[in-house]
C-alpha cells in the first residue's frame, strides 16, 4: 500500500497520463502541420517565433511557481493546511498578474517611444501576444495545482487538447471561407487561451481537495515561497537553455543541414524517456508528500518502481534503435540516415538518464533545488565547452558526445547526492 490507496492506483494514473500525453503530442504535431500549410513558411515562422517568445516570457511571469505549487500544495494537502494552500494560490496568481502587466507596460512603452519603426501588423501581433500572457501564465499555475491534487492527466486537457483543437478548427474554417491572415491566427490563439483559462478555473475548483466547510481565509509564507520560486525559475531556465545549446551551437559552428539531421535524431531519442517524463508529472506530488512526512520507505518504493519500468522501456528502445535506427531515419529522407550514430550516442545517454530515475525531481520535491541548480549549471558549462571544441572537429557526432557527457554528468551527480545524502537508490529502493 502507498498512502492508504490501492496498490496499483498510482500506476493507473501514470497509464492515464501517458495516454493523454500521447494525444497531446499527436495534436501538437497535427496543429503544427496544418498551420504550416495554411500560413506558409514565412507567416508560420512569425507565428512560431512569437509563441516561443510568449512561452519563454512565462518563465519570468510565473517564476518557478508551477514546480513550487506541485511540491508545497501536496504537502499542505497532506497536513490539512488549507489556509496555506489557498494562500499559495492567491499569492502565485497575484505575482503572475503583476509581472504580466509589468511586461505589457514595458513593451507598450517601447512601442510608444520607438517612433513607429516597426510595421503596424507586427505591433498588432505582439499586442495580442502580450495580452495573452496573463492567461497563459494563469493556465500554467492552474495546471500545477491540478497536478498537485493527483490529477496530472486532467492538467494537460486545457492547453494540450482543447487549445489546439480550437486553434486548428477555427483557422481551417476561416481559411475555407475566405482567407487566413496571420493576425487571425493570433486572435484565435487568444480565444483558445481564454477557453483554456475558463476550463482550468472549472478544473481547479472541481479537483480541489479543500473541504467545503473550510473558511476562505488565507495564510502566507511570501518570503519563503518567493525565494524558492526564484531558484526553481533559474533551474527551469538553465534546463531549457541546456537542452537547446547543442542545436544552437551546431547552427553557429556548422551548417543548417547538420542542424536538421541532428535535430531529427535528437527528437527521436527523447521518446526513450517518454514513460519517465509522463510518470514524473504523476509522482511529483506523492514524492513531496511522503518525503515531507518522513516516509522514506514509501518515497523509495515509488522511485524504484518508476525507475525500473523506465529503465526496461529504455533498454528495449535502444535495442530497437540499434537495429532499425537507419530505416527510421530514412523515413524522414535519405540524407537523415547519416544521423544513425548520433541516434545511438544520444540513445545511450538517455539510457543512463532512465537508469538514474527521477533523481532531479526528487531533489526539487524535497527542497534541495539549490543543489540541483548548481549541478545543472555545471552540466551546462560542460555542454557548452565540449560543443565548442568538438563540433568543429566532429560535427554532429561532436554535438552528440558533448550533450551525452553533460547528461551523464548531471545524472551522476544527482544520483550520488540522492544515494549518499538522502539514502535512496532509485533502482533498488532504500540504501
Amino acid at each position: 500500500m502507498l498512502d492508504g490507496i490501492k496498490k496499483n492506483e498510482l500506476f493507473s494514473k501514470i497509464r492515464k497520463n501517458s495516454v493523454v500525453s500521447l494525444i497531446v503530442a499527436f495534436l501538437s504535431f497535427l496543429s503544427t502541420m496544418i498551420l504550416a500549410r495554411l500560413l506558409g513558411a514565412e507567416n508560420f515562422g512569425v507565428y512560431k517565433f512569437s509563441i516561443t517568445i510568449l512561452n519563454l516570457a512565462t518563465l519570468l511571469t510565473t517564476l518557478g511557481f508551477p514546480s513550487l505549487i506541485i511540491r508545497e500544495a501536496a504537502i499542505y494537502r497532506s497536513k490539512n493546511e488549507w489556509k496555506l494552500l489557498r494562500g499559495l494560490f492567491v499569492f502565485s496568481r497575484n505575482i503572475a498578474v503583476i509581472l504580466s502587466l509589468g511586461v505589457l507596460v514595458f513593451f507598450l512603452s517601447i512601442k510608444i517611444y520607438s517612433q513607429n519603426k516597426v510595421g503596424f501588423a507586427f505591433d498588432d501581433i505582439w499586442l495580442l501576444v502580450l495580452i495573452a500572457l496573463p492567461l497563459v501564465s494563469f493556465n500554467k499555475l492552474s495546471q500545477a495545482f491540478i497536478s498537485s491534487y493527483d490529477f496530472a492527466y486532467l492538467s494537460q486537457i486545457s492547453s494540450g487538447v482543447l487549445s489546439p483543437i480550437i486553434l486548428v478548427t477555427l483557422s481551417y474554417t476561416l481559411f475555407s471561407l475566405s482567407s487566413l491572415k496571420i493576425s487571425d491566427v493570433f486572435y484565435i490563439y487568444f480565444l483558445a487561451s481564454l477557453c483554456a483559462f475558463l476550463l482550468n478555473v472549472f478544473l481547479v475548483k472541481k479537483t480541489s481537495p479543500t473541504p467545503k466547510n473550510t473558511t476562505h481565509s488565507s495564510a502566507f509564507k511570501s518570503k519563503e515561497w518567493l525565494s524558492s520560486a526564484i531558484v526553481l525559475m533559474s533551474l527551469s531556465a538553465v534546463y531549457t537553455v541546456n537542452s537547446q545549446i547543442d542545436i544552437v551551437m551546431l547552427g553557429v559552428l556548422s551548417d543548417s543541414a547538420n542542424v536538421g539531421i541532428y535535430a531529427v535524431s535528437n527528437r527521436i531519442t527523447t521518446l526513450l524517456v517518454f514513460f519517465l517524463s509522463s510518470a514524473n508529472l504523476v509522482i511529483a506530488p506523492s514524492l513531496a508528500r511522503f518525503y515531507a512526512s518522513g516516509e522514506r520507505k514509501k518515497t523509495a518504493k515509488i522511485l524504484a518502481k518508476v525507475t525500473r519500468i523506465s529503465f526496461i522501456f529504455s533498454i528495449v528502445s535502444v535495442v530497437a534503435l540499434s537495429v532499425f535506427g537507419g530505416k527510421i531515419l530514412s523515413t524522414f529522407g535519405g540524407e537523415y540516415a547519416v544521423g544513425y550514430w548520433v541516434l545511438l550516442i544520444l540513445g545511450l545517454s538517455q539510457l543512463v538518464n532512465s537508469a538514474s530515475g527521477p533523481v532531479s525531481l526528487l531533489m526539487n520535491m524535497s527542497g534541495h533545488e539549490k543543489t540541483s541548480l548548481a549541478m545543472f549549471t555545471v552540466s551546462f558549462f560542460i555542454n557548452l565547452l565540449l560543443n565548442y571544441f568538438l563540433i568543429p572537429r566532429m560535427g554532429i557526432y561532436g554535438a552528440a558526445i558533448a550533450t551525452s557527457c553533460s547528461m551523464v554528468a548531471w545524472n551522476a551527480s544527482s544520483l550520488l547526492f540522492v544515494v549518499f545524502k538522502m539514502r535512496i537508490f532509485p533502482l533498488v529502493g532504500e540504501v
